[in-house]
């Protein structure tokens, strides 16, 4: 700070306050005859200089304590302090009271990031994600589950480079100017699972380009959205595919009530197709329910570490009477030291078991059934081979899609429902992994999923 500076005018008006009464005492010996005139010059000038200098340095020891003071007091409570001054020949007083300016502060210092951990503790219980955003769109806080979905390292950064959505950033900037208190809408934020939010945002009071100037409230609608979506789904899906059945078992019981009520032979073969499609329908129910919990849960990342491997040879124990019946023997190669992945188990061996069983019912009898496990850089990849007649390549990005079929009557024929692989897609989703599929007659057809390694 320049007004702190030792000047000349400063430096003049020390020198006279130190040389006045020294030159007093010097005049009053020469009048009394015990010094003379050249000896009291030189004395004197000897005695101001050197008091001269050590009133300079002892000034320019508090002219920089002063200084330290001044900065302390303009700088923000949350600024690293600077340096205390380097202090030659101030007093202990002088030193105490650095040591104490430097200790207010810190004092100072750790109340304020005790009160902002206790404020950022209170925001990550919150349930909904929470985004505080200054006047100049960067981010300056976020909740814990805001991190979750935009990353960690949002701090800092400008609001449209984490959440990329033209009515936020419109919102923020009206609201930030004082154009309007608060706005609320929904929107959807694209990702490997698309999300669905209601949007909540609230000018701060007191706003400025330099500090905080609203709050981002995002409150998650997916699970309710998917429920409603799933709900007019199941419905449809329902109504389409349990009209074929239906109406066979009704037009059975029509029949043995009258024209075969007394054919013996006619009855079992009704009774037996009726059990057929009977349970056709208690599989379409089961597989319709098991796909609508999964969707439910398809935007949460599951976090237990699960060994892929073991859930495959699970799956193998639980299928090898059914490969026997084809004589199709199910052959694995599996890498080792392979980390685990990040999943539900009970879903990834719904996963396994679909693609395996699937590779039996389709592939032809006498054939293998190969299931390989390997890392591919930062994934794992669990690929199941069969042989058999391939797949048209035009049926391979429907296959799928709910209720999609190659060949209806064949799939009806061994069981199918026709949502095995859409539950295998949903449940790979979920995992934040990928499905693909590859048919030829070469090398048959393969169904690959990939999986982040933990």
């Amino acid at each position: 700070m320049n007004e702190n500076r030792p000047t000349p005018t400063r430096l003049a008006l020390l020198l006279a306050s130190i040389a006045l009464p020294v030159a007093l005492v010097l005049a009053a010996l020469v009048a009394a005859g015990e010094l003379s005139v050249h000896a009291a010059l030189l004395g004197g000038a000897a005695i101001v200089l050197v008091l001269g200098l050590f009133g300079v340095k002892l000034l320019q020891d508090l002219w920089s304590i002063i200084a330290y003071a001044g900065t302390l007091s303009q700088l923000p409570p949350s600024a690293e302090s600077p340096p205390p001054p380097s202090l030659r020949l101030a007093p202990e007083e002088l030193r105490a009271v650095v040591r104490r300016l430097e200790r207010g502060r810190a004092i100072a210092r750790e109340r304020l990031q005790a009160q902002a951990a206790a404020e950022q503790a209170l925001l990550d219980e919150l349930p909904d994600a929470i985004l505080i955003v200054g006047g100049d769109r960067r981010l300056l806080r976020a909740n814990r589950r805001a991190r979750a979905l935009f990353g960690n390292t949002i701090d800092g950064r400008d609001i449209a480079m984490a959440i990329r959505h033209p009515a936020i950033l419109e919102a923020v900037d009206a609201t930030a100017a004082g154009h309007k208190d608060s706005l609320s809408f929904e929107l959807s934020l694209p990702g490997s699972v698309k999300r669905e939010f209601m949007a909540y945002v609230r000018r701060l009071p007191d706003a400025d380009a330099g500090g905080a100037a609203a709050v981002i409230a995002l409150h998650d609608l997916t699970s309710v959205k998917r429920a409603e979506q799933m709900r007019a789904d199941f419905v449809a899906n329902v109504s389409h595919e349990l009209r074929t059945p239906l109406s066979t078992i009704i037009g059975f019981v029509e029949t043995l009530r009258g024209p075969a009520r007394d054919d013996a032979t006619a009855r079992e073969r009704f009774l037996s197709i009726m059990d057929e499609q009977s349970a056709r329908m208690a599989r379409l129910i089961e597989d319709l329910l098991s796909l609508s919990q999964i969707e439910l849960v398809e935007h949460e990342t599951p976090s237990t570490p699960v060994d892929i491997c073991d859930t495959i040879r699970t799956v193998i124990k639980m299928l090898e009477v059914t490969a026997a019946e084809k004589a199709m023997p199910l052959e694995t190669d599996f890498e080792t030291g392979l980390p685990p992945v990040r999943g539900d188990n009970d879903q990834l061996v719904e996963v396994f078991q679909n693609l395996i069983e699937n590779a039996i019912k389709y592939g032809e009898k006498e054939t293998p059934v190969t299931i390989t496990v390997r890392r591919e850089g930062s994934r794992i990849a669990a690929a199941v081979t069969n042989r058999g007649e391939p797949i048209a390549r035009e049926h391979l990005p429907r296959l799928t899609e709910r209720f999609y079929r190659v060949d209806n009557a064949r799939s009806r024929r061994l069981g199918g429902t026709g949502l095995g692989l859409a539950i295998v897609k949903h449940i790979v989703n979920r995992h934040r992994g990928s499905l693909a599929i590859d048919s030829g007659a070469e090398q048959g057809t393969v169904f690959t999923v990939y999986f982040p390694a933990r």
